[in-house]
């Protein structure tokens, strides 16, 4: 190398790649490491695609190569290099998302606006997302928050419903607590997505919601269902019972719809055989229970006691 003349480290082939560029594509870490020493190799060089060698490296699989061109770019900087010099791209901050890797993340972030950032950029999958996306989706769960919360802070961002039933359909919990702090949701949307949480059989989610989203209506807004009715149709006690300790919950109400029609939380528990969540709704509402049979039943005729329909099932 050392009879090799400096232009000779950044000419391109064809696609416009350098030797560093293709030593990156390959992970040659030997290689990378050899050109790095060379002061006339050029990091910021982009080939056609409008991509350095960092983010060759990063669509690779080689953490020693994409750490070895860092150092470099971070050697530089520090140096006082040419601060208008640009060694990162749009690639380089959705691939680190890609690959996981927080630290060239951080660093790339610092040079994109929040219009930037609310652009849609191309991916490892070669689809354009906007960053937000990627890391919402991002497979490395113990960064995922991290990425997250980089990318609030830059953009002042608020989750939407949709970001919220994708945590609870996921069963993602440290998400769901991530996205329920900074979301902006529809008061009519609130209910939906306690529905959703109750239905997930996950109890943790259901506290998530009813800790973080303060405007949720405990007692539902409608006659054809309640949250409370919800869980305890499925059976989930620690949920119903989670429901049962606020204060202001409607125990007697009455559900009308499809498929139930004059139906109480108590009754269904009952008739669906979940005899622990019937003891906790008799232990709050105390004395003899009077519940309307659901119409259509074989016994619609009469008033029967919780205890009674409890000993049929």
């Amino acid at each position: 190398l050392e009879s090799v003349s400096w232009q000779k480290f950044n000419e391109r082939e064809p696609s416009g790649n350098t030797i560093l560029h293709m030593a990156a594509l390959q992970n040659n870490i030997d290689l990378i490491n050899l050109l790095l020493r060379e002061n006339a190799t050029d990091l910021s060089l982009l080939n056609h695609k409008g991509q350095t060698a960092l983010d060759l490296a990063m669509a690779g699989s080689s953490i020693d190569a994409q750490m070895a061109i860092f150092a470099r770019i971070k050697e530089l900087s520090e140096q006082g290099e040419n601060q208008t010099i640009k060694y990162h791209t749009n690639y380089t901050l959705m691939y680190a998302l890609g690959r996981g890797n927080m630290e060239i993340f951080a660093w790339a972030l610092e040079y994109f606006s929040k219009e930037d950032l609310n652009t849609k950029m191309i991916g490892l999958d070669g689809m354009p997302k906007l960053p937000m996306d990627i890391a919402l989706e991002s497979p490395h769960v113990l960064k995922r928050i991290e990425f997250i919360q980089l990318l609030t802070n830059k953009t002042g961002q608020k989750f939407t419903k949709i970001n919220i039933l994708q945590a609870i359909q996921a069963f993602d919990l440290p998400l769901l607590e991530q996205v329920t702090k900074s979301c902006q949701v529809a008061d009519y949307e609130h209910e939906e997505l306690l529905y959703a949480a109750i239905k997930s059989k996950q109890y943790e989610m259901v506290a998530c919601l009813l800790n973080n989203l303060q405007k949720i209506e405990v007692n539902g807004s409608g006659y054809d269902n309640t949250p409370l009715f919800t869980a305890c149709e499925i059976g989930i006690v620690p949920i119903a019972c989670m429901l049962l300790s606020f204060k202001n919950l409607e125990v007697n109400q009455v559900v009308k719809n499809n498929k139930y029609e004059n139906a109480t939380a108590l009754w269904v528990a009952a008739a669906k055989g979940h005899f622990k969540i019937v003891l906790s709704l008799l232990e709050r509402r105390r004395g003899t229970i009077i519940i309307d049979m659901p119409a259509g039943d074989k016994d619609n005729s009469e008033l029967t006691t919780a205890e009674e329909i409890a000993k049929k099932h």
